[in-house]
């Protein structure tokens, strides 16, 4: 009686690790998207951000609006959280640059809010979203598989996902938690 209860355990493990690491796997567009690092030297080199095609928050287009424009969203939901971005319109791409500290204070539900409500935005133009703690470590995302960039005026986007890193006490990623999303 006791092997099976033994057997039964290490085969309950087996499947639970096997789920975990499933679910822990990006698919190959949001791993593209996770790869290059933040590059916050083009924060305070705006000279250097303009000749590589970025923008960052501090951008003022001479010739109209930015897209995507971000500022009313930072406005109404993250004005104390988000410090800056840096956009890439040639990777479609966006860089999200919280506080740190005060991120680790905010509920689950509003890190949740906050991404979605970026991710919402970027997504109408074709972007993704990285989002980055002020010490450069990736601590979420929000990706879109995008079915047709060069009509840019109406992407189309699949398989749309959101996910949260959360980090332990010292601030070091502890595990990776996917939540879905339906945006």
């Amino acid at each position: 009686m006791y092997l099976g209860k033994r057997a039964l355990k290490i085969y309950l493990l087996g499947i639970i690790t096997n789920l975990i690491t499933n679910l822990a796997t990006l698919p190959a567009y949001a791993q593209n998207v996770a790869n290059p690092p933040l590059e916050l030297e083009l924060i305070n080199d705006p000279d250097k951000a303009v000749s590589q095609g970025v923008f960052t928050f501090n951008t003022i287009s001479q010739a109209g609006i930015t897209n995507p424009s971000l500022w009313w969203i930072r406005d109404q939901f993250g004005q104390r959280v988000v410090i800056n971005w840096l956009g890439y319109p040639q990777e479609r791409r966006i860089d999200l640059i919280v506080d740190r500290q005060i991120w680790s204070f905010i509920n689950y539900v509003e890190k949740y809010s906050l991404i979605n409500h970026f991710a919402l935005t970027a997504r109408e133009y074709g972007y993704n979203l990285r989002i980055f703690n002020s010490q450069g470590l990736l601590i979420g995302n929000a990706t879109c598989e995008f079915a047709d960039l060069d009509n840019i005026s109406l992407p189309t986007p699949t398989n749309c996902q959101v996910n949260l890193f959360l980090l332990s006490d010292r601030g070091l990623p502890a595990n990776r938690r996917r939540v879905p999303v339906f945006f």
